[in-house]
């Protein structure tokens, strides 16, 4: 075993990362904003017969508002929303997410150690949330058990709606419930006929 382990060692090739995506697309300022990365661990080397498959032990992502003296480091968790197993996410909290910026970089390690880190990017936030909508044109109009799905806006300073990555709730008053089934699309389910 430790022979082995010392040739995988010596051949292993550290993660790669992805530049980061983000949801909104145009970050909003008042708005969580929620950050992806692509994280792979390729391998030159043939383990149980398969070339090119290794495994992301950790990743992690670092951030700060520019000027702050450090910053603050938060496990990147895989993304069940996506079927490759491949993409990482971090919703960073709305109250960081200010006109300042945010400067950021994302580093991981594979599960022989090899570690990488893309350089820091300072991320501009020009816009600043206003409002919240839904995706319709229509009047909402739900009764006692029936559903429908919504795709949840954020609406920035000069009104334009953008997509915004959202979790499940609970309508007021025991209306009903809103389930995340996708990034940005929820579910609403009428619970009473009021």
């Amino acid at each position: 075993y430790i022979i082995a382990a010392q040739g995988l060692a010596l051949a292993n090739s550290a993660p790669q990362i992805s530049a980061a995506t983000f949801l909104p697309a145009t970050p909003m300022a008042g708005l969580p904003l929620k950050i992806r990365s692509v994280i792979r661990d390729f391998q030159n080397v043939t383990v149980n017969g398969q070339v090119g498959f290794g495994q992301v032990a950790s990743a992690t992502l670092y951030y700060r508002i520019p000027g702050e003296p450090s910053y603050t480091a938060v496990s990147l968790t895989p993304d069940y929303l996506d079927d490759t197993a491949t993409r990482f996410v971090y919703k960073i909290p709305a109250n960081r997410v200010t006109t300042a910026g945010i400067q950021y970089y994302i580093s991981a390690v594979d599960n022989l150690g090899a570690p990488r880190t893309r350089a820091p990017v300072t991320l501009a936030v020009a816009r600043t949330a206003t409002g919240i909508a839904l995706q319709t044109n229509a009047v909402i109009d739900l009764s006692a058990g029936f559903k429908r799905s919504f795709t949840v806006r954020g609406i920035d300073d000069l009104g334009t709606a953008r997509n915004i990555d959202v979790d499940s709730f609970s309508l007021s008053n025991g209306i009903g419930t809103a389930v995340k089934i996708s990034a940005s699309v929820v579910q609403v389910t009428g619970t009473t006929t009021d």
